[in-house]
């Protein structure tokens, strides 16, 4: 079992907000700095380059 735990990868659960217009969106990440990164969703980068904001950092999980 100890192979199977050191495979998986940490993953930590975050909320980002649009300034503009407080949509809020839930999403995952494996990356270090996660207050930096914008987030990875087709719709929710679609919507930052249209209002050209950068989101707000609400809340970050601890490493799961």
């Amino acid at each position: 079992m100890d192979y199977l735990y050191e495979t998986i990868q940490s993953t930590r659960l975050y909320i980002k907000q649009c300034p503009h217009c407080e949509l809020k969106y839930f999403g995952k990440s494996t990356t270090q700095n996660i207050e930096k990164y914008p987030g990875s969703g087709k719709v929710w980068t679609r919507h930052l380059k249209k209002h050209k904001v950068k989101p707000v950092h609400l809340w970050s999980s601890d490493w799961y």
